[in-house]
């Protein structure tokens, strides 16, 4: 009887991470044994990562496969949206973009 702790599904997952595409299925192998149920679930975390990277690498206007619509980006710089003038980028990331905007009237007043 083997006296260690068992593993769980998490600690198996980021172990596999450790090691080649390759060497994943003879580890699990190993460590899962005849348990199919936590086999299955590690499979399926590894699936899930690997489903992930592809969405962040995946070109602009594509996701996970589907297409997106695409907007080229274009220079904002000095256009108007409602009482703001944007004066420029901030910054940009997965979510959006960042701009920094000037308030040109206060309470439907010109400044």
């Amino acid at each position: 009887m083997n006296d260690s702790p068992r593993k769980t599904s998490e600690e198996i997952f980021y172990e596999c991470l450790d090691r080649s595409p390759e060497e994943r299925p003879s580890y699990l192998d190993k460590i899962c044994g005849d348990d199919t149920d936590l086999r299955k679930e590690v499979e399926s975390l590894l699936v899930a990562h690997a489903k992930g990277k592809e969405v962040f690498r995946a070109p602009t206007g594509e996701r996970g496969g589907e297409k997106e619509s695409t907007v080229s980006p274009k220079p904002i710089a000095g256009r108007r949206i409602g009482d703001y003038t944007i004066k420029g980028e901030l910054g940009r990331g997965g979510f959006g973009v960042v701009y920094e905007a000037e308030q040109q009237s206060r309470n439907g007043r010109s400044p």
